[in-house]
């Protein structure tokens, strides 16, 4: 069973950096589940998020907001 620990271990972390990480704008991060919960300007404070990944990409940093030109701002910025 250890080696099947390992196997395991190995094969996520070969997953893990196989993904490959793409250089994000100002106040954005890479997210492996994608985008679609993050805040906007104009829109709700909590949106509803459903708990599925999608494809991965680029969200704006915590506490940064999507302004409708695509750029990740503050809240006082909107």
């Amino acid at each position: 069973t250890e080696m099947k620990i390992l196997f395991a271990l190995l094969l996520l972390l070969s997953i893990i950096y196989a993904v490959p990480q793409q250089k994000c704008g100002l106040n954005e991060v890479w997210g492996l589940c994608g985008n679609q919960c993050e805040l906007r300007c104009g829109g709700p404070e909590n949106p509803p998020c459903a708990m599925i990944c999608s494809p991965a990409a680029c969200k704006c940093d915590f506490d940064f907001y999507r302004t409708k030109d695509g750029r990740c701002v503050e809240k006082k910025d909107c």
